[in-house]
């Protein structure tokens, strides 16, 4: 039988670990920006499945309004702003301060973890 003390030390340690988490996946996730560009590349291994295919179907659209910033130059360290996790499935909004050729902007990534798998980017925002 847990303690109290017990409890709380385990349930902040996994939300911790999940804070940890999906900021390295939100990390990864910018940094390949950065690499591919306004690319379907960028969003390739970090992002859900669902967003994949609304991107994948609407082609170069998806991307039209990102690219007036012009090219990613540089994403500072990305900052958990909420973090939910509800019987092993989670959801999380990151901000991320970007440059770019034309100015400067926040990234606003909401990530969904389900119960078994991986923190994933299920949409991207921008904030100018």
């Amino acid at each position: 039988m847990l303690g109290i003390g017990s409890c709380a030390a385990w349930l902040f340690g996994d939300i911790n670990t999940e804070i940890k988490n999906s900021g390295a996946v939100a990390t990864s996730f910018t940094q390949s920006l950065v690499s591919s560009g306004w690319t379907l590349d960028a969003f390739r291994d970090t992002a859900t499945a669902g967003y994949l295919l609304n991107l994948k179907t609407r082609g170069a659209a998806a991307f039209d309004a990102y690219k007036v910033l012009g090219e990613p130059k540089s994403i500072a360290a990305c900052t958990n702003i909420h973090l939910e996790i509800t019987n092993g499935e989670g959801n999380a909004e990151l901000t991320c301060p970007a440059s770019f050729a034309n100015g400067n902007a926040t990234l606003l990534l909401d990530l969904y973890k389900p119960v078994i798998g991986t923190w994933k980017v299920q949409n991207l925002k921008l904030e100018l």
